[in-house]
């Protein structure tokens, strides 16, 4: 069972927010520059140099995430996440190249999002010993709801974005779809696990 005086002092929602949010936005933006800086651009069949580049990059993505979280479990609820680094480090990735290679893109990004809600969901229902999976579902639901944001103002600047072309565009967009996703499923899992913890206060 968790213990509420860990953390009764501190502001859940809002440090789990900042540091998650802060993960995403810089580590789409680390993807969106390491995985076309030095390769160029590509369709759905890469080369083996840019198949190398994205995956350095969807790990250095990763691993900016985990550190993040990271720092928010140990500060909140004295929790390392850093040694489940294996299973942020697999899992994302792998079901990331899935969507690529169905060529069902934004699919690719989606799954990934998902994939960390799932992740974060289950280690953080197990860590803190939770009676309920409200946080787990609403974990990756999360994901969800910020996709949707994220496609939601994303659609109406298609036309702007095409004046962009290159390594521009591909920052740009690839920023704001991690940014537009992340940080709503950042907010929405704060608050959501803020509001499971008080309960069972």
């Amino acid at each position: 069972m968790f213990n509420f005086g860990v953390v009764s002092t501190k502001n859940i929602t809002k440090t789990w927010a900042l540091y998650q949010s802060t993960g995403f936005l810089l580590g789409w933006f680390f993807h969106s520059v390491i995985s076309h800086l030095w390769t160029g651009e590509h369709e759905y069949t890469l080369t083996t140099s840019q198949f190398i580049m994205h995956s350095v990059s969807l790990t250095g993505c990763v691993l900016l995430v985990l550190y993040f979280q990271h720092r928010a479990a140990v500060y909140l609820f004295q929790i390392n996440l850093g040694k489940y680094w294996l299973l942020y480090l697999t899992v994302p990735i792998i079901v990331f190249w899935i969507g690529f290679y169905l060529k069902a893109v934004p699919l690719d990004v989606f799954l990934w999002f998902l994939s960390v809600g799932l992740i974060n969901g289950r280690i953080m229902n197990n860590e803190l010993r939770l009676t309920t999976n409200r946080w787990l579902y609403w974990s990756v639901l999360s994901a969800v709801i910020g996709f949707v944001i994220a496609a939601a103002v994303l659609i109406p600047l298609e036309p702007y974005l095409s004046d962009l072309n290159g390594l521009a565009l591909h920052i740009v967009l690839f920023t704001l779809l991690g940014a537009l996703s992340g940080v709503p499923m950042a907010i929405v899992g704060g608050i959501v696990l803020n509001k499971t913890l008080r309960a069972i206060k």
